[in-house]
């Protein structure tokens, strides 16, 4: 598998830090929190994403959550002294060779997608954006059945929340793709 990881160092005061345990309503239950919190503690992070052909794969994760964000990578590991604590394999692929190339729009047609989204707010609002990646997107098309669609994802900051908002653009016909959470 052609994959691309982070790696992120969990340390025992951080992790006592952000400790949250919730009971079967949400709310905050202290009973749960560990007692101490100690060196052996420290852990390491793993979020791992497929590539195909150098480029990312993105799919929406658990089919709910459409942020391509650490948090939704199909693959995660909490690994410490006592090895893996915490494995979740959501979604993983198998890609074989497509027979032809894709026909991509030229990137200042998908950029403009994006411009006439956010361009002209009637309330004076601007956004800007931080980052636009290519991407392979993993569409079901049968029972066990995908397709591979190159995508652009953006990340775009609204300047006055200071929220990031994802959109997705279909790089071959430069049209936008909604993807809701449920």
């Amino acid at each position: 598998m052609e994959e691309e990881y982070q790696c992120y160092v969990l340390e025992h005061s951080m992790l006592q830090s952000e400790e949250y345990v919730m009971d079967m309503n949400g709310n905050v239950d202290r009973t749960g929190y560990k007692d101490s919190w100690t060196q052996d503690d420290d852990s390491y992070y793993f979020v791992i994403n497929q590539k195909y052909d150098d480029t990312p794969a993105y799919h929406v994760f658990y089919d709910n959550f459409p942020l391509s964000a650490d948090e939704n990578a199909p693959i995660q590991v909490l690994y410490n002294k006592d090895g893996i604590q915490f494995l979740q394999l959501e979604k993983v692929f198998s890609f074989t060779e497509q027979e032809s190339n894709y026909d991509l729009k030229p990137f200042e047609e998908i950029a403009e997608v994006i411009e006439a989204k956010y361009g002209m707010q009637p309330d004076g609002s601007t956004f800007c954006v931080n980052q636009a990646t290519l991407y392979y997107m993993e569409n079901k098309v049968g029972d066990g059945q995908y397709e591979v669609i190159p995508v652009w994802i953006f990340n775009t900051a609204d300047n006055e929340t200071g929220k990031i908002l994802q959109d997705v653009v279909n790089a071959e016909t430069a049209e936008e793709m909604i993807l809701e959470e449920t």
